[in-house]
């Protein structure tokens, strides 16, 4: 009950105050309470409060709406195949999976989140119909230095050499492989969304799949590019060349559809 009531007055405090957001974040690091959340999709578990926000009924209204679309158009089938590219701990995932005709890829190489993913997909009775890789995807295979953020999981990154290391984040080696090495394209010919957000490294992960996007048909890509991306205009290139009609969604989130 105390658990409960510290989890709310938390929460209100967050809306009252944008101070009190980093006093909240180091209080759960330190107690390392889990939190539960229960939402209209199911009920998942996190890292710390601030996941909550993913939960809300507004989030990502325009990708959303693609998501209906395609649940929409390719409504009659057998099985749909999502593939969800740094899934986190993940709405999308669980959602097509619990809710619609859909089996879904879901990658994501931060420990922690992974661990919290794989729980996530237990508690909604989907374990069947989401298959986790806990690595990251590439143009080639290796390892990569990944910067996790345990108070903010979400903004955990591949780090560069040019980045500013966050304050209290960790570094970790991540293993990378190529989509295309993993064939899943040719086992799983009825791939009808995919969603791609790795924060900066869209390209790399874009020229690591494309025999699949050659060979994808009646597929919709939604890809996170971020404004100041220095590789946003080679991916949009990249991709009509694979040809693939591109639409600008929102601020920073792009549809490519073929």
């Amino acid at each position: 009950m105390f658990k409960i009531l510290f989890l709310e007055i938390v929460i209100m405090l967050k809306f009252i105050s944008k101070k009190f957001d980093r006093f909240h974040q180091k209080m759960f690091s330190i107690i390392k309470w889990d939190v539960i959340f229960t939402t209209p999709f199911w009920k998942f578990l996190a890292s710390n409060p601030n996941w909550y926000f993913v939960m809300e009924e507004n989030y990502e209204p325009m990708v959303k709406k693609i998501i209906i679309d395609n649940v929409s158009k390719f409504y009659n089938n057998q099985e749909n195949i999502f593939l969800n590219i740094w899934s986190h701990i993940w709405r999308r995932s669980i959602d097509l999976a619990k809710n619609h005709n859909y089996k879904c890829f879901a990658f994501e190489p931060s420990p922690l989140t992974y661990r919290n993913l794989k729980i996530n997909i237990l508690l909604s009775n989907v374990e069947d119909k989401v298959i986790t890789f806990n690595y990251w995807l590439w143009d080639k295979e290796d390892y990569l230095d990944f910067e996790y953020i345990p108070l903010h999981d979400w903004s955990s990154r591949v780090f560069q050499k040019w980045f500013k290391q966050y304050r209290h984040s960790k570094m970790i080696k991540v293993p990378i492989k190529k989509m295309d090495d993993l064939n899943l394209w040719i086992k799983n010919n009825n791939i009808r969304l995919i969603m791609i957000d790795v924060e900066w490294f869209e390209y790399n992960v874009l020229k690591g799949m494309s025999d699949m996007l050659d060979a994808l048909y009646d597929v919709d890509i939604i890809v996170e590019i971020l404004p100041e991306n220095k590789d946003k205009d080679n991916v949009i290139e990249y991709m009509k060349n694979k040809w693939y009609n591109v639409k600008q969604i929102d601020d920073i989130d792009y549809l490519f559809r073929k």
